[in-house]
């Protein structure tokens, strides 16, 4: 199974990002960067622009991939969880908490 990472953010979202990655290749997952079964965006919220940057950058993810499943996580999923979960081809939203 392929995978992708798409993150929005800071230094701590980067670490996470690149924990996750490691994780996915230890556990035998292929990273690519076109057409991944799975992609997770890891969200920012600091400002409204970046509110605004995770909204289309899940929206576009969607829209170019629809077949994958996406996995949204981050403080933008944290803030949002509510409003991301009336986006049904969203697999998995998990904030800053978990």
């Amino acid at each position: 199974m392929t995978f992708n990472i798409l993150t929005l953010g800071c230094k701590v979202n980067t670490y996470e990002s690149n924990y996750i990655e490691q994780l996915l290749i230890f556990k035998g997952y292929q990273k690519v960067n076109n057409l991944p079964d799975i992609v997770i965006i890891n969200t920012c919220s600091v400002t409204s622009s970046s509110d605004s940057k995770s909204r289309q950058l899940i929206n576009r993810v969607h829209r170019e991939n629809p077949k994958a499943i996406l996995v949204v996580l981050g403080c933008y999923s944290q803030k949002e969880s509510a409003y991301l979960q009336t986006f049904n081809y969203l697999n998995i939203i998990s904030g800053t908490a978990n």
